[in-house]
């Protein structure tokens, strides 16, 4: 409770955890910018919160912690449906994160390490993207997730999929490619081939009793 330095994003459990981590960064020197113009309020539980923010700021903080102007900056908005979260950092320019498939430079890899993965699996939860790109000199880390999967799962009634997306990640732009339809239900799982531009998608029918088997054209969204 001590943490709790005002309101940011209207989620109490959020707002001390960032209050907690901008008392961290000024204890250590690193220069914090946050930019909360949109936050989900509901959907997540207090541990999804704290396992995504916490362990995407710790890393941010680690890598720019060993450059000689520290800095890390937190966005987070909507766009077409989707919850971005964006986490950038200063960082080494002979660090290479992505070439070693993220894993920790720390010596005990056995008992660090671990918070990539938490990110993954809640991403991976709610249907969502994680995107790494490395600048040399930063760092970013971009989290998109449907709104849709994360007010759903609250409420039990997740939106029904009618429109197919594809997004820029050099500029984070989204592109609408068109409507897509026949669906009753939410997507449970899907694959992709991009050599023929299909999707395949698996969905249950309006009654729950089957699943249907979908494909989907990744260039006209004809379904």
């Amino acid at each position: 409770r001590q943490y709790i330095g005002g309101t940011l994003t209207g989620q109490p459990i959020v707002d001390a955890l960032l209050a907690y981590k901008r008392k961290e960064c000024d204890d250590r020197g690193i220069q914090l910018e946050m930019e909360t113009t949109a936050f989900p309020l509901e959907g997540f539980s207090g541990e999804e919160y704290v396992g995504i923010l916490g362990n995407l700021l710790d890393n941010a903080m680690e890598a720019a912690e060993r450059t000689t102007k520290p800095w890390v900056r937190l966005k987070s908005f909507k766009a077409s449906g989707q919850w971005i979260l964006e986490v950038t950092n200063s960082k080494p320019i002979d660090e290479a994160p992505l070439a070693g498939n993220m894993e920790t430079i720390k010596e005990d890899k056995k008992n660090h390490g671990l918070g990539v993965k938490i990110v993954k699996r809640i991403v991976k939860k709610y249907r969502g993207v994680v995107n790494y790109r490395d600048y040399e000199d930063s760092f970013e880390v971009m989290i998109a997730i449907p709104l849709a999967e994360i007010e759903g799962r609250n409420t039990g009634n997740v939106e029904v999929p009618d429109s197919l997306l594809k997004i820029d990640i050099a500029t984070g732009k989204y592109i609408a490619v068109g409507p897509i339809e026949g669906f009753a239900n939410d997507i449970n799982d899907m694959s992709y081939d991009y050599s023929t531009s299909t999707m395949w998608a698996v969905a249950q029918n309006a009654t729950n009793s089957y699943s249907e088997l979908f494909t989907i054209n990744l260039e006209t969204a004809a379904t």
